[in-house]
């Protein structure tokens, strides 16, 4: 079923929109396909110009998904993507926060290196 999802989606004007709105207010397609693991359905999306930073109706983003069900490989494909590490959920939870809360190490110190060239841009 995904996989004609996206094939039909690939097709329309309002993918974005369409994207945004499968799922209602607690997902969008994004969180769902995180949720599930669902890599190439991941990067699928993200081809399409998904935006990876959409909130849920938690304000939780991809990333926070990720981290919270220790998808390493979601992880990686939603950085690569540009999502941003900074962003803070309706409880202030950031990626960096749902990282040592799971006790991933690689999270935090991928987290930690990417939010330190944040950093280092917004500076210069």
């Amino acid at each position: 079923m995904c996989i004609w999802i996206l094939e039909n989606i690939q097709e329309r004007q309002d993918k974005q929109a369409l994207i945004d709105e499968l799922f209602g207010n607690r997902y969008c397609l994004l969180h769902y396909v995180v949720d599930r693991d669902w890599d190439h359905a991941l990067r699928q999306l993200l081809s399409f110009n998904c935006d990876p930073d959409i909130r849920d109706g938690y304000s939780d983003t991809p990333l926070h998904c990720a981290i919270q069900h220790s998808y390493h490989r979601s992880f990686e494909i939603l950085l690569a993507a540009g999502a941003d590490v900074t962003i803070e959920s309706n409880d202030g939870t950031t990626p960096l926060i749902e990282a040592v809360n799971s006790g991933e190490l690689k999270f935090i110190k991928e987290i930690l290196a990417k939010n330190y060239r944040y950093s280092k841009r917004s500076v210069t």
